[in-house]
């Protein structure tokens, strides 16, 4: 969920201890919001990873007073993926973000285009101490 992701976020930016992260297989979704949000020049891919970018979405139910306050809740939510995207990759204004990251539609990238809108560092092809094996 995006409150369990931002809790995760929060975690993160208050360690002392510097996070690195790995993207491997698939990126998607909240877990894109974590990744990116690890130590600059540590944000690391691997070369077949995909990563999937969107709006979240969820499902309300309730009385016509409860829709309005779940609402402000979605608005806000909304409104911190944005500011998050601002933080953490090289898209500095909202409209750049909802026209390349959270667009009506899933957004696959790879991850050379992960790197060219600065949400990841780097592709790592093998590991450098056993060659990849």
């Amino acid at each position: 969920s995006v409150s369990a992701g931002f809790a995760i976020i929060d975690m993160m930016e208050w360690s002392r201890l510097p996070i690195y992260t790995t993207g491997v297989g698939m990126v998607s979704s909240m877990a894109l919001g974590i990744f990116m949000a690890g130590e600059r020049s540590q944000r690391i891919l691997t070369p077949r990873t995909s990563i999937l970018s969107h709006r979240f979405s969820g499902m309300t139910m309730g009385n016509y007073s409860e829709l309005i306050a779940r609402r402000k809740e979605e608005d806000f939510l909304h409104e911190r993926l944005i500011n998050h995207y601002m933080e953490y990759t090289l898209l500095k204004t909202r409209e750049e973000v909802e026209q390349i990251l959270m667009r009506d539609v899933d957004t696959w990238l790879t991850p050379e285009e992960a790197i060219k809108y600065g949400i990841a560092d780097r592709v790592e092809m093998k590991n450098r101490q056993n060659g990849g094996l």
